[in-house]
């Protein structure tokens, strides 16, 4: 994926389009870009041949805000985290595709893990520190998007959907071992 960056970096450049004191941050985008648009598209592949489009979405739309703004595990190299991400993410939707959990097991998990992520956050990583603005701001966002996780799964409760429920409640499980990894890597 850097090599590809590069390339489009220079492309940009020699057009005259991008200033080359501009360069850094335009192969960071690109890089960060191409490596989004990747992971995305398997996510989605996978939940295609898997016929678990909406599952496979309910899981990106939960989980993405979350990992944005609550943080987590991070990986040394871009392709461990594909690798690790989308064996993780079709494990997600093998689990809820084979196995019926009952719902009140699966929101009294849920709301623990709710709490869980709320009491380990925040999860700070090196290569990205925050200032303490940007912590106050994560945590509001992560709040709201509790709050609608938990509506929504609420939601799924009243209407007996007892598969859409467990995937929230494993999403969140997910995120909590992703967290708790985090802050064990920020603590050693």
């Amino acid at each position: 994926m850097q090599k590809l960056a590069v390339r489009l970096t220079n492309y940009v450049v020699c057009k005259g389009v991008v200033k080359e004191e501009e360069r850094k941050v335009y192969e960071y985008g690109f890089q960060t870009g191409l490596e989004v648009s990747l992971s995305f598209l398997i996510s989605i592949l996978i939940a295609v041949l898997g016929h678990m489009l909406l599952e496979g979405l309910l899981f990106l739309a939960i989980f993405i805000p979350l990992r944005s703004y609550a943080g987590g595990m991070h990986l040394k190299h871009y392709s461990y985290c594909l690798i690790l991400s989308n064996i993780t993410y079709t494990g997600i939707l093998l689990l809820v595709k084979l196995i019926a959990v009952p719902m009140l097991f699966s929101i009294l998990l849920l709301f623990a893990f709710i709490v869980a992520v709320w009491v380990l956050y925040p999860v700070k990583h090196m290569n990205r520190p925050i200032d303490r603005s940007e912590e106050i701001y994560f945590k509001k966002q992560l709040k709201q998007y509790l709050l609608i996780d938990a509506a929504l799964a609420i939601v799924f409760l009243i209407f007996k959907n007892d598969k859409y429920l467990f995937l929230i409640m494993i999403t969140f499980l997910l995120m909590v071992i992703t967290m708790l990894i985090g802050k064990y890597k920020e603590w050693h």
